[in-house]
């Protein structure tokens, strides 16, 4: 029996589809995602995660019925019009993203596509969402290194190295974050030579120390492998990058944004950072409030 009648396409993405839905029976609007591969919703049940309702099989297509959110993090900065964001949101949208990823890695698994469109906003409360590249960390297969979007890819996708985990996630969270403070996006590369290279241009190239990060061997000898010629290049420094970002949040960025993995600090160590012992608004679902912005419709999740 058909349960939902499609209202509208909102977007189309590389693995899943948005769709608006009235749900015959309730009346209630919500989006729903035909998805090629998830399970992982239905063990992450979080404030700061997308709420799966239902999934139903229509057409010889599954779908994922979601809560309605209002937009995403990509509309809300773009509707600022290169006006900086408050501390106090700057620091809530943190918060918010790094707890919903802190909760995902510490159930088993980790996202492999976060990036600004990903984040789904409602008033004052941020979720993380789009699970279709999910993969669970205790999965030794060999993973593509053709995923997430490239701005927001973590060096050693990019630089093609055989193993990688959730340090890609927290990767993703800075270069967001990031974009979220300066309002334009950190490390815009045009393909992958040109992300790795602005990359390096900021963070130091990888066959140097680079304060907490160290030298990364592994990314030297990758890069090499792969043919990347690349100077010694010492790091400009996010300072010098974003300095409206203030003292807290930048010390926050310089733990995420580490060209060696393993010493990039896990999303629930950096809830535990100086910028996040200060009160941060914590507000609850439903909160009808808004981060300084008027809401449009959800148009993409792309």
């Amino acid at each position: 029996m058909q349960k939902y009648n499609v209202q509208s396409t909102l977007g189309e993405g590389a693995f899943s589809s948005v769709i608006e839905a009235r749900c015959i029976e309730t009346g209630e609007v919500v989006n729903s995602t035909t998805v090629n591969e998830i399970d992982a919703l239905k063990n992450l049940k979080h404030p700061n995660i997308i709420t799966l309702k239902d999934s139903f099989r229509q057409d010889y297509r599954f779908f994922l019925v979601f809560e309605r959110m209002d937009q995403n993090l990509l509309q809300l900065t773009t509707s600022r019009k290169n006006r900086p964001f408050g501390e106090d949101t700057i620091r809530s949208i943190s918060r918010q993203i790094l707890e919903g990823v802190a909760f995902i890695h510490e159930h088993g698994y980790f996202h492999r596509d976060l990036k600004p469109e990903n984040i789904l906003i409602t008033g004052l409360q941020v979720k993380v969402a789009d699970f279709g590249l999910v993969q669970r960390l205790d999965d030794h297969r060999p993973l593509t290194s053709y995923i997430s979007t490239r701005w927001y890819r973590a060096p050693e996708i990019l630089l093609q190295c055989d193993r990688y985990s959730s340090p890609i996630d927290l990767w993703a969270v800075g270069a967001i974050l990031a974009e979220v403070i300066m309002v334009r996006p950190l490390f815009p590369g045009k393909n992958q030579m040109d992300q790795l290279h602005r990359i390096f241009k900021v963070m130091g190239s990888p066959n140097l120390s680079h304060g907490t990060g160290g030298i990364w061997y592994e990314g030297a000898l990758q890069a090499k492998h792969l043919g990347v010629c690349f100077i010694d290049i010492p790091a400009t420094g996010l300072s010098k990058i974003i300095p409206n970002a203030s003292p807290e949040m930048l010390s926050l960025l310089e733990h995420l944004l580490v060209l060696k993995p393993e010493n990039r600090v896990t999303a629930r160590r950096a809830l535990q950072l100086p910028v996040f012992q200060a009160p941060v608004p914590h507000y609850a679902a439903g909160d009808r409030q808004t981060l300084g912005i008027s809401l449009h419709p959800l148009r993409t999740t792309a």
